[in-house]
């Protein structure tokens, strides 16, 4: 497991990053394969806030906590992941069977790739009457990532590890590109299917 841990404007000792390492080594009991773990630290105001992401098995979690100091804060985060771990532990075991088992199905599926691109609001007021002009409204970030192949269970799932509102996935039965969220109120969750309509060439 590669672990990094990193600060963001503030220094991160080897005490620091050698206490993390050992805790992060519990993780192994779980029946996931975790293979990289990110840890960041950053100070809000008088509280140090942690963060940790992980990545293995097309599954990735995200969990934060803060506290006083770096350790303490550090261990709130740990604490969530493990609630997380926990509570997934059955569909987690699922979802690996399923993959490990059709992995040669899986690979024949067509990939995507998603561009997420944060842009500056303002920038959207300089858009041409002409939609099909050249523009670019003026991009703050930029993230590309690989759209995981899973099963519409596997994706509610993977949004709630990662605390989004919506996920975006290959479906591994039709091959299609699908989006899962969650409403504001109560248990329903909306999937959202995407099929391109097929057009025909209009002869005068």
């Amino acid at each position: 497991m590669d672990v990094r841990v990193t600060g963001i404007h503030m220094d991160v000792g080897d005490s620091v990053v050698e206490y993390v390492e050992q805790k992060l080594a519990d993780l192994a009991k779980y029946p996931v394969n975790i293979v990289d773990v990110h840890v960041s630290l950053h100070k809000d105001q008088h509280r140090t806030v942690a963060e940790i992401g992980t990545a293995g098995q097309g599954l990735r979690l995200r969990a934060q906590g803060s506290n006083d100091d770096a350790y303490t804060a550090f261990d709130a985060a740990l604490a969530k992941l493990e609630s997380q771990l926990s509570k997934y532990k059955g569909r987690m075991q699922k979802y690996s069977r399923r993959t490990k088992d059709n992995l040669e199905k899986l690979n024949e599926v067509a990939a995507f790739r998603m561009t997420q691109q944060l842009v500056n609001e303002e920038s959207l007021e300089d858009t041409p009457e002409d939609m099909f002009a050249e523009f670019m409204p003026k991009v703050e970030h930029k993230d590309v990532r690989n759209i995981s192949v899973m099963t519409v269970d596997d994706a509610v799932m993977q949004m709630d590890l990662l605390h989004v509102n919506f996920f975006m996935f290959v479906n591994a039965q039709t091959g299609g590109l699908n989006l899962v969220y969650r409403e504001e109120e109560g248990d329903t969750i909306g999937w959202i299917e995407v099929d391109q309509l097929a057009t025909e060439a209009k002869t005068a």
